[in-house]
């Protein structure tokens, strides 16, 4: 990024496989740096909320005892609590926090 003015695309892509089709698809979006500078930084709390929640749950899984779960979980409850913190009243949110909190031992 140092050596990129503003102007400066970023491209980025996704690709998944569909889970009821198995089509395999794809979304590609390019945006200037000075774009992404622009765009809302609490949007990116939010999708690392999201990302540890996703994460912790398949940690969760596996767990066995109530220390393993409760670890499994840190990350979300900490990501969530910086989101919350950003995005007071975030509707999403809140329903993790939901569901955090009943999985807790």
């Amino acid at each position: 990024p140092d050596l990129a003015g503003d102007d400066a695309l970023m491209n980025v892509r996704a690709t998944w496989e569909d889970p009821w089709s198995f089509e395999t698809k794809m979304v590609e979006q390019s945006w200037s740096f000075a774009e992404l500078a622009a765009m809302d930084q609490t949007l990116l709390l939010k999708g690392a909320a999201v990302l540890a929640y996703a994460e912790s749950l398949k940690a969760y899984k596996k767990a066995f005892s109530y220390e393993q779960k409760t670890a499994a979980l840190g990350p979300a409850v900490e990501a969530l609590s910086v989101a919350m913190q950003a995005l007071p009243g975030d509707a999403d949110l809140a329903e993790i926090s939901s569901i955090l909190e009943s999985l807790q031992p």
